[in-house]
């Protein structure tokens, strides 16, 4: 069948799922993140990648993965900002549960079926996340091997006023949740999820994380927080914290971690890695991050 065949098949297929990806000068990731959602152990999901004004490969890339499968959407734009091109995907998205990846981590083969099972029985969650596994640079994650046996979410929503408790890459939302809070800030140059997160808890929206790594979280030099302003970036991130803690009721203790939560911010990138690797060196091996590359466990 032809790439027209597909497309038209897939069009008659129920959508369960919309995966959205906003990409900009990803050339050396995407292709990991979009075959990490080919890969699902579920066929009933689209994919919409909105290219944010890209100066290298990036939409040639998309434009490749979706002339091989019909279930992929290439939305380009010439450049609209973050924000809008969230919001972007999330008008072309077909399905009310709408996936996010960014465009340099992936998912776990199992995560759209394992969130997709935790939204369906739990409805008292608006957003499902889950946890990660950390990989740097062009590592493969290790997954672990058992997690079928944890998708019962955690309610994680208090936690926003210690700090943001959710990868947004792991995030599953409910797109009539998302849209009655107003979407993404459009105004906003980053943390756009953790704002979000604070605005849909303020509305009573709780947020669940099921308590196993469903996606890897890549970190590199060339992410925007690496290449911002840091003192501008952990003043907006502590702002938003302040708000959380007011509007959802942290108290005094949520206040006097706000300037350590700054502090951290503030680290060079490589001292946070050794730190965080550190912080998970007596966890078990489900929750250690990733930091060689063995096979990956898990594909097919």
């Amino acid at each position: 069948m032809g790439a027209r065949g597909e497309r038209e098949a897939f069009s008659t297929v129920e959508v369960r799922v919309s995966v959205i990806c906003t990409a900009r000068d990803a050339e050396g990731t995407l292709a990991r993140t979009v075959q990490s959602v080919l890969e699902q152990d579920m066929a009933e999901w689209e994919m919409i990648i909105v290219d944010d004004g890209s100066t290298d490969r990036t939409l040639e890339i998309a434009r490749a993965f979706a002339a091989r499968d019909g279930r992929i959407r290439i939305v380009a734009t010439p450049g609209i900002g973050r924000g809008r091109a969230l919001n972007l995907a999330v008008a072309h998205a077909r399905a009310n549960l709408i996936a996010n990846i960014d465009a340099d981590d992936e998912s776990h083969p199992v995560r759209l079926r394992l969130q997709l099972q935790a939204a369906q029985q739990h409805p008292e969650f608006g957003v499902i996340c889950s946890k990660h596994v950390l990989v740097t640079d062009h590592v493969d994650p290790v997954w672990p091997e058992h997690i079928e046996a944890t998708v019962r979410p955690v309610d994680v929503t208090h936690r926003l006023t210690r700090r943001n408790p959710v990868v947004h890459s792991s995030a599953l939302l409910r797109k009539d949740a998302l849209l009655s809070a107003g979407g993404y800030s459009a105004d906003r140059r980053d943390q756009f999820d953790y704002e979000l997160w604070v605005r849909l808890a303020e509305r009573g929206c709780r947020i669940g994380r099921i308590e196993a790594p469903l996606v890897a979280k890549r970190q590199h030099d060339a992410q925007f927080f690496d290449n911002s302003p840091r003192l501008a970036y952990a003043l907006a991130s502590a702002q938003i914290q302040v708000r959380a803690t007011r509007s959802l009721g942290g108290g005094v203790p949520a206040f006097a971690l706000i300037p350590l939560r700054v502090l951290w911010l503030l680290l060079p990138r490589r001292l946070r890695l050794r730190l965080h690797a550190r912080r998970f060196a007596g966890l078990r091996d489900s929750d250690r991050p990733s930091r060689s590359s063995p096979k990956r466990i898990g594909r097919r």
